[in-house]
């Protein structure tokens, strides 16, 4: 666990200072690529990732390309990443140095930056990296890696549903959550100037795509007695972006593997992927997103997918609340007659994740 805010303050201002070290322009220029990949489990990597594998390789990043690659399901097309060689329980498959990763808010600042909506944090993506030119330039290959809106890697959430859609949820914690963010996303673009449609997508990539690092912030201080302890303070959080660790894929029960942060009181810091179990070479990489207890609700809302089976919704519908709907009765639609529509395939996407939605829960 994170032990002061030095480290984060530093990403932060290597972020702003846009310090760029003095052999990416040469690495570019040498060109590079990625290992050979495993068929038939992944295949054809993008373009615009291999450009982010040679200006991470720069940064100092390691088993990137040589224990982990891209590659895309041939099953479902999905991209993820995927081990090119075994890994032990807890090795490490790969690392990036801190100072890659992209600071969503000041840890400095008061409040907790690891809350902040995906909103505030779509905001300041655009301000610190898209709209500054020198920070555009410097990021260009991991800002060219990311899913454009409308492409196969872009897995829509109900905000970008229409509202008919919405509707068709008939959960009031998601319905809520939709309009929420929704009307936070049109009052920021209009404070800040910008188009909405910018703002709602840069949303939309922070919140499917950040990681909440918790910071300890405690303080030291001198006693009476001459000694230096320790004051506990609550937990503060940073919100970043973890370029090619983002493109691990997610499961709630099943992930082999973790972000883990290796010398976090240091400078030099690194964000990693450790192996929870052994990995066999040629398997993809998964990780369970977000705090581990995500119900379906977190996962359609943050994520655009529901998973098969989430032993958090139960526990979820058992706690209930004004906004849940807790027994089978209080649907207006039937788990058979959702289950039906589902059969035909005659769906679009968007109405695919609501009746899937809706099925995992009335199934818990």
């Amino acid at each position: 666990m994170v032990k002061s805010t030095h480290f984060y303050a530093g990403i932060f201002l290597q972020i702003l200072l846009v310090a760029v070290r003095p052999d990416v322009a040469s690495a570019f220029a040498a060109g590079g690529g990625f290992a050979k990949s495993i068929a038939p489990v992944a295949e054809h990597v993008p373009e615009s990732a291999s450009d982010l594998i040679d200006f991470l390789k720069a940064q100092g990043s390691k088993g990137i390309g040589s224990g982990v690659e891209v590659g895309r399901s041939i099953d479902s097309t999905i991209r993820g990443l995927y081990a090119t060689k075994d890994f032990k329980k807890d090795q490490i498959l790969c690392r990036i140095p801190s100072d890659c990763a992209l600071a969503l808010s000041d840890p400095s600042e008061a409040g907790d930056g690891g809350s902040i909506s995906a909103a505030l944090g779509g905001l300041n993506f655009l301000k610190f990296y898209v709209k500054n030119p020198q920070a555009a330039m410097l990021w260009a290959p991991y800002l060219g890696s990311l899913p454009t809106q409308g492409s196969s890697d872009f897995d829509a959430t109900p905000d970008f549903f229409s509202e008919e859609e919405v509707r068709e949820l008939e959960f009031p914690r998601l319905i809520n959550s939709v309009a929420g963010r929704l009307a936070e996303i049109r009052e920021l673009a209009g404070e800040a100037q910008i188009s909405v449609d910018d703002l709602h997508f840069a949303a939309w990539l922070v919140s499917s795509r950040s990681y909440r690092i918790a910071i300890d912030a405690g303080d030291d201080v001198d006693l009476d007695d001459g000694v230096r302890s320790t004051v506990s303070k609550p937990k503060r959080y940073l919100r970043v972006m973890l370029p090619f660790i983002d493109l691990a894929n997610h499961s709630s029960d099943g992930a082999n593997c973790e972000m883990h942060i290796v010398d976090p009181e240091k400078d030099d810091a690194w964000f990693t992927i450790r192996a929870l179990r052994p990995i066999r070479a040629g398997k993809e990489i998964k990780l369970c997103y977000g705090t581990g207890v995500e119900s379906s609700v977190e996962l359609l809302a943050n994520y655009g997918f529901v998973q098969t089976d989430n032993k958090i919704d139960p526990l979820m519908l058992k706690k209930g609340g004004d906004d849940c709907i807790t027994s089978i009765g209080g649907w207006k639609t039937t788990l058979e007659g959702d289950e039906a529509l589902l059969a035909t395939g005659d769906l679009s996407d968007n109405m695919k994740k609501v009746l899937e939605f809706r099925c995992r829960l009335k199934r818990s």
